[in-house]
């Protein structure tokens, strides 16, 4: 989030969460927000049913938690090898950038289940070498 402003009745933000337990809390932070004219206003409801309420208190975005969860779950049984993704640092992810397609599964298993963090060593272990043309 980014705000601006010195005074502290004129400050502005760039972005609201509402992420509060209660859908009243959250519909009353979203109205806020949109009255002072925050750009994206992103709100959690609980309850599905007061969806329209939010679009009427203008969110910008609606995180349902019960469709997160089932699309959590579901990605869970259908993809449990892609969860991995997120386990990988920075400095992994510039070791993987050269191999190719064809390698890439095994490797980030490789790289993950030996925990190897250092870029180098991750590209000694690139067979087939892909170059990066998107490198600024």
């Amino acid at each position: 989030m980014t705000c601006h402003g010195s005074d502290a009745r004129d400050v502005r933000a760039d972005v609201a969460c509402a992420l509060m337990r209660a859908d009243a809390d959250n519909l009353t932070f979203t109205l806020l927000a949109h009255r002072y004219s925050v750009k994206t206003r992103i709100a959690r409801m609980g309850d599905a049913r007061y969806r329209e309420a939010y679009e009427l208190a203008g969110a910008t975005d609606i995180l349902n938690i019960a469709d997160m969860f089932m699309r959590e779950t579901l990605f869970t049984i259908e993809r449990p090898e892609a969860r991995r993704i997120a386990e990988l640092g920075r400095r992994q992810f510039v070791g993987l950038r050269f191999a190719s397609d064809a390698e890439l599964p095994a490797l980030v298993r490789k790289v993950l289940d030996d925990r190897i963090a250092d870029a180098n060593a991750i590209k000694a272990l690139v067979k087939t070498w892909r170059p990066d043309h998107l490198r600024a």
